[in-house]
């Protein structure tokens, strides 16, 4: 992956199954290890991930060649009072091998 293009798949709902987990959970804590993603310092377990995530808004990245999970993609309520109904944030984290270079980075 570092310093080469990846085709990824984007499927939804694919980090339910089991073979995904650990994975995300990995990508998850190497964003916390940045000191930038968050506040929290130690990725949850799974049941801890699934309990602060919405089931339906859930995508994982996938690379076409190899089949690795290099992302994950997921939304949370804001709230649970009936205003904020439909109000999510969202979280996007992506393997730090498949993050582009300073140079590979365009705007």
């Amino acid at each position: 992956m570092p310093g080469q293009s990846v085709d990824v798949v984007i499927s939804n709902c694919v980090i339910n199954l089991s073979d995904d987990k650990a994975a995300v959970l990995a990508i998850y804590q190497a964003g916390l290890d940045t000191g930038q993603a968050s506040f929290e310092t130690v990725a949850p377990s799974w049941e801890g991930f699934e309990a602060g995530k919405l089931p339906h808004l859930r995508l994982v990245a996938v690379d076409t060649e190899t089949g690795e999970v290099v992302g994950w993609a997921a939304a949370s309520p804001v709230s649970s009072r009936p205003v904020y109904a439909g109000v999510v944030e969202h979280s996007v984290y992506v393997h730090p091998a498949a993050r582009p270079t300073a140079s590979a980075a365009r705007c």
